[in-house]
C-alpha cells in the first residue's frame, strides 16, 4: 500500500517548442512520421537530458493512435550528427506507425515504468541513504535509519517477483516491436547508418549519466554548470573518435525489457 501512495521520483524540467521558433526541426521531424507511417506528434519539448522519446499524452490518444508528444533531450542531438539524429528519430516514431500493437506496448511500458520507479527509485530509501551517509548524525538516529532501510528494502521484494514475471511475459512482444522499428529506421537511413546511430547513442547516454552522476553530489552546494548537454558535448569528440569501439552489449533503450544493442546491431546487419 505504501507503494500506491508514495509520489513518484520527479522527472526532468523540460520547455515546450514551438513550430515558429524552429520551422526545419519540424518539417524533418514531419519527414521522417511520413516515411515510416506515424502521426506528426502534436507537441515538441525539450530538457536536459540524453533521450529522445515519443509518447502519449493522453489516454483517448493511446487508443486512437494520436495527440503524440515528442521530448527530446538537448544532450543527444549535440553529440550526434544529423543523420545519425535521423536515424534515432525514425526509430522512436516508428513505434508508433502502424500495425505495431502501439495501444498494448503502452500498457505494458506504463506497467514496466511504475515498477521501475518504485523499484529503483524508491524516495524513502533514497531519503534514508542521505541519512545514513550523514555523520553528524547521533549514533541512535543512524542506526534506526539502517532498520527502516531494511524493513523498506524487505517490502520491495515481492515487487521484484511480480516484476520479473511481467517482463518474462512481455519480453518477446516487446522485442518485436524494436525491431520492427529498427527496420523503419534502416529503410530511411540504412543500415551502416543506424548502427552508427546506435552506437554514438549508447556512449552519448554513458557520457550523461557519468556527468550526472558526478553533478548529483554537488547539487546541495549549488556548484552546477549552467548547461549540462554542452558539457556532455565538449567531452564527446575524443571518446566518438577512439579506434576502439564502444561495447554494443549495453542497452542504452529507454524501454527496460528492450533487447540489447548487440542483438539489435546483428539484425541491422542482416538487413
Amino acid at each position: 500500500l505504501r507503494q500506491l501512495i508514495t509520489p513518484a521520483m520527479k522527472k526532468n524540467a523540460w520547455q515546450i517548442v514551438l513550430p515558429g521558433d524552429q520551422p526545419e526541426f519540424f518539417q524533418v521531424v514531419r519527414l521522417v512520421a511520413d516515411k515510416v507511417g506515424a502521426p506528426m506528434p502534436e507537441r515538441v519539448v525539450v530538457d536536459s537530458s540524453a533521450e529522445l522519446q515519443v509518447e502519449f499524452t493522453s489516454l483517448l490518444g493511446t487508443l486512437f493512435n494520436r495527440h503524440l508528444c515528442l521530448r527530446v533531450g538537448m544532450a543527444l542531438p549535440v553529440g550526434l550528427q544529423s543523420a545519425h539524429f535521423a536515424a534515432v528519430l525514425a526509430h522512436e516514431l516508428g513505434i508508433y506507425g502502424r500495425g505495431c500493437g502501439v495501444s498494448s506496448a503502452t500498457f505494458i511500458r506504463g506497467v514496466n515504468n511504475w515498477f521501475i520507479l518504485r523499484i529503483r527509485h524508491d524516495p524513502w530509501l533514497d531519503w534514508l541513504k542521505e541519512r545514513i551517509k550523514n555523520r553528524k548524525l547521533p549514533w541512535l538516529r543512524r542506526t534506526l535509519c539502517h532498520l527502516a532501510y531494511g524493513v523498506i528494502w524487505l517490502s520491495l521484494r515481492p515487487l521484484r517477483v511480480l516484476h520479473s514475471v511481467c517482463r518474462l511475459v512481455t519480453r518477446e512482444a516487446m522485442h518485436r516491436m524494436v525491431f520492427r522499428a529498427d527496420q523503419c529506421a534502416v529503410r530511411l537511413a540504412g543500415a551502416e547508418t543506424c548502427a552508427e546511430a546506435l552506437l554514438r547513442r549508447s556512449r552519448v547516454v554513458l557520457r550523461w549519466h557519468d556527468i550526472h552522476d558526478r553533478l548529483h553530489y554537488q547539487s546541495a552546494t549549488d556548484r552546477l554548470p549552467d548547461n549540462i548537454p554542452m558539457l556532455v558535448a565538449r567531452d564527446l569528440p575524443d571518446d566518438l573518435n577512439q579506434d576502439s569501439d564502444l561495447s554494443p552489449a549495453p542497452c542504452c533503450h529507454w524501454m527496460d525489457i528492450a533487447p540489447s544493442n548487440e542483438e539489435r546491431l546483428r539484425r541491422m546487419a542482416a538487413q
